[in-house]
């Protein structure tokens, strides 16, 4: 009978030592999952700043292109203003010398009589 109660005790000093090492076994593992878990809610919140920083920039470009084409659409209005300046000028020009042969030919018939 003591035979069978030391094999029995030797056998439940075997199952603790077993159950032992499986719950060691589990605390590693859980220890691991809380650092992963803390691993993926930092990259998460990375991820988070750089969705920001890229609106950020999207929004910035937008600006960019917007003010781009404010520059644009005012030049196209500057070139027309001096293309009619040009005309104008042009025509100022012909009505210029127009005028200086109208005063010529005035003087020669003045001069002439």
């Amino acid at each position: 009978m003591k035979k069978y109660i030391k094999h029995g005790s030797s056998i439940i000093e075997d199952v603790y030592g077993k159950l032992q090492s499986i719950t060691e076994g589990v605390t590693n593992i859980d220890f691991r999952i809380q650092n992963v878990s803390g691993s993926i809610q930092e990259q998460s919140a990375s991820n988070e700043e750089l969705s920001l920083a890229m609106e950020n920039i999207n929004n910035s470009n937008i600006e960019i292109v917007n003010s781009i084409q404010q520059v644009a659409d005012n030049i196209a209005i500057q070139s027309k203003t001096i293309s009619k300046l040009s005309n104008t000028s042009f025509e100022l020009n012909e009505s210029s010398e127009e005028l200086y042969k109208v005063v010529s030919e005035g003087l020669n018939k003045k001069t002439e009589e």
